[in-house]
């Protein structure tokens, strides 16, 4: 089997970024969109020390290429059908300095907006969770 091409990293502990993973999957446009959290496997191959370590957020590879913060959520945005793709709208009207600091924001306190405890997934989500 080929390597995905587009793997989205996120912390898999937090149950906000947990519930925007469901999201992103009900609403991907392509079947090659993965997922996998910052503390497994896959990102120990994929990802820096620094970057796994970090917890921030998310860390969206396409074809290799890594995206981070602002720039992953107008990356990942293209890959999701209406009403959640609106928001690239949202990621380009605003100034990227300013969408780092809105998502470094929402990253630091994601934790008191949902709670930290691991959700349950579908079945169809969990068969694209790498470990």
């Amino acid at each position: 089997m080929l390597p995905p091409e587009k793997i989205l990293f996120y912390d898999s502990d937090c149950l906000f970024c947990s519930s925007w993973v469901q999201r992103i999957h009900k609403s991907s446009k392509f079947s090659n969109l993965f997922f996998s959290g910052l503390k497994g496997e896959k990102a120990k191959n994929r990802l820096s020390s620094s970057e796994r370590e970090s917890m921030s957020g998310i860390i969206f590879i396409v074809n290799g290429k890594k995206y981070h913060k602002g720039l992953a959520l107008r990356r990942l945005f293209y890959e999701v059908k209406a009403p959640l793709s609106l928001l690239l709208l949202l990621t380009f009207l605003c100034p990227l300095f300013l969408l780092n600091k809105i998502y470094d924001f929402i990253a630091k306190n994601r934790h008191r907006l949902n709670g930290k405890t691991a959700c349950e997934f579908e079945p169809t989500l969990q068969k694209k969770i790498l470990s």
